[in-house]
């Protein structure tokens, strides 16, 4: 599974909301709708201990 442009755009999102509120986004999962696949943006190593996004696919 590969996350979407809108995932990545969601977590960015979140992650700018988090650092306002002084929350650390630890993961964002996605999962998907009739297949049940999931993707974790931190098991895929898409985001470090910091909440920082790594890298895009």
């Amino acid at each position: 599974m590969k996350p979407s442009k809108e995932d990545m755009i969601v977590t960015r999102k979140l992650q700018k909301c988090g650092q306002l509120l002084g929350i650390e986004l630890l993961d964002h999962i996605i999962v998907g709708g009739t297949n049940g696949k999931m993707l974790s943006f931190r098991e895929e190593k898409m985001l470090n201990v910091t909440g920082r996004m790594d890298r895009e696919r």
